[in-house]
């Protein structure tokens, strides 16, 4: 457990003046009626006054808390609870705690800054539990946001604030994982492939070191489509199929943007930023899920923990897998460069999904194509700059030309 400290001391300066108001009377009272009975009743509001203090200031100095999620990793609309514990370390009865919560708006649940009064004992501590629901893709983080302690009488309250030492927790909530119902940039990846493969009369195809290249076979069941030569097959009058690959086809890169627009929206467009992104990360699963259905090779690269990561995606499983790391993905304000050299040095097809097309990614892309690369750009909104190869993914992860 956490222990409390750097508490801020707020005086009640209504309360006070008015057990200053009372004690006058009671001197009052002293100098002109029952001495007796006055003096009796200022000892006992000095006394119930200091001890009021000095109990409160006693107990405030051992106040621990912690922080307990049922899960730190939540698909959407999963739920998630939250338990706050908080306990002192001392006997001293301690009245009331008051008790600020934040949780961000990824979580659904209550309103964040939400107030809770409980009371604390030596022998049993204040518990709150809080049930949230994941709403959005991302980080979202929950906790403490202030807690205070008021004497027995009411003269002054002492305030801990600061995120730094209150107790908290961050749940990482997986993207979800959409099938595309049309997928126009699928076909032109599936045509692009297929024009790789010229038209040749006989069944063995040659490389420009007449080495053996393709060579094909009648189609069995089980084979995979993308290894069907359509042109080959319609001269034979059945399919024929690739048996030995010495020609790779190219395989497609997706490349998903390192930065974002959270970081930049003013707080008004928080919101349709945060939509945004997420719709970005789970269009890069949409396609995948796409491919992988089709038969079709293809690589992932996404930057994170501060290197570039290369993956070759060939299966369910493996998306499965990039789910649960995309779970903990961030997107940057700004980077210096967006797309990995390594990568686009080596040309071939690649996409880029991104939400942030900007001047500077432009200017890369634009550098990458001059060096054999084909580029294009999958994009969930509109941007001042258009590439000439710009697709669009919209709310029912439908991906079509912008052009």
């Amino acid at each position: 457990m956490n222990k409390i400290t750097n508490g801020k001391i707020e005086i009640n300066a209504g309360r006070a003046a008015a057990y200053t108001v009372i004690a006058l009377a009671g001197l009052w009272f002293f100098a002109y009626y029952d001495r007796v009975f006055s003096f009796a009743f200022i000892i006992a509001l000095l006394l119930a006054s200091i001890s009021s203090c000095a109990a409160t200031a006693k107990a405030a100095a051992e106040i621990f808390a912690s922080i307990n999620i049922s899960h730190d990793i939540a698909d959407k609309e999963e739920e998630i609870v939250m338990t706050l514990i908080i306990k002192s370390g001392r006997r001293i009865p301690i009245p009331f705690f008051y008790v600020k919560i934040y949780n961000e708006w990824l979580l659904t649940g209550s309103v964040s800054d939400e107030q809770y009064v409980i009371s604390v004992s030596a022998s049993r501590p204040g518990i709150i539990a809080k049930c949230y629901k994941a709403k959005i893709w991302g980080t979202a983080s929950l906790g403490v946001k202030e807690i205070a302690i008021h004497d027995y009488m009411g003269l002054f309250r002492i305030t801990y604030t600061g995120r730094c030492d209150m107790p908290a927790a961050s749940v990482s909530i997986r993207p979800a994982l959409h099938e595309s119902m049309r997928n126009d940039y699928l076909a032109n990846i599936c045509n692009r492939i297929a024009s790789e493969e010229k038209d040749e009369d006989h069944s063995v195809k040659r490389s420009f070191l007449s080495q053996p290249g393709y060579m094909y076979r009648p189609y069995v069941s089980g084979d995979p489509l993308k290894l069907v030569n359509w042109k080959l097959s319609a001269r034979f009058g059945q399919y024929m199929v690739r048996e030995n690959e010495y020609l790779k086809t190219q395989i497609p890169v997706i490349i998903l943007d390192r930065v974002g627009i959270r970081h930049t929206s003013p707080p008004g467009m928080l919101k349709k930023a945060a939509f945004l992104e997420e719709r970005v990360v789970e269009s890069v699963l949409a396609m995948l899920d796409s491919m992988v259905k089709q038969s079709l090779s293809c690589k992932i690269c996404y930057y994170l923990e501060n290197a570039w990561h290369v993956l070759a995606v060939e299966d369910h499983e493996q998306i499965l897998a990039l789910r649960h790391v995309f779970s903990q993905y961030v997107f940057e304000s700004a980077a210096e460069t967006r797309l990995p050299e390594e990568v686009v040095s080596k040309g071939g097809m690649i996409a880029v999904f991104t939400c942030a097309l900007d001047e500077g990614l432009s200017g890369e892309i634009t550098r990458a194509a001059g060096s054999g690369a084909a580029i294009d750009v999958i994009s969930p909104n509109a941007s001042d700059y258009d590439t000439e190869n710009r697709w669009t993914v919209n709310e029912s992860f439908e991906f079509y030309s912008s052009v």
